[in-house]
């Protein structure tokens, strides 16, 4: 609003703001035709279409498992070649943790039993038992 009072727009500008709402006036009423003839269309086809029986049913339902089971098919097995490709390597390295177990007991009871029979006195032994554990366990 200006200081002298609202502004008018010019007389071309509201001749055009008329006509072009005129020609949105004329579409709306076009569109509001199309949506009558669209709406009494589908209704008389959905009178004329035959229900839906037990048979079409089944047959539809067939022909959309039909046509999802196949990829179904195919994910569930490359998924199962992952999983069994994984297994694979965690079974590879439960043997070798098991080994190296199976080592380190071998290595212990061998420095116990020399500590033992005396070919090393006991504390010598039990610090090198101690060195064993603490490299397996990754100490420094």
């Amino acid at each position: 609003m200006s200081p002298t009072g609202p502004t008018t727009p010019p007389p071309s500008t509201i001749t055009n703001l008329r006509a072009r709402c005129s020609e949105l006036e004329r579409e709306l009423q076009k569109t509001r035709k199309e949506l009558k003839t669209l709406r009494s269309t589908l209704q008389r086809d959905k009178a004329r279409a035959p229900p839906l029986t037990a048979n079409a049913a089944v047959s539809a339902l067939s022909v959309a498992l039909n046509h999802m089971l196949p990829q179904a098919l195919l994910d569930a097995h490359s998924e199962q070649e992952r999983l069994r490709a994984q297994l694979a390597h965690l079974d590879a390295l439960v043997f070798c943790m098991e080994t190296d177990q199976e080592g380190l007991m071998n290595e212990i009871w061998s420095v116990a039993y020399a500590g033992h029979r005396g070919e090393t006195n006991a504390s010598d032994a039990l610090s090198e038992i101690r060195v064993l554990v603490e490299q397996e366990l990754g100490a420094p």
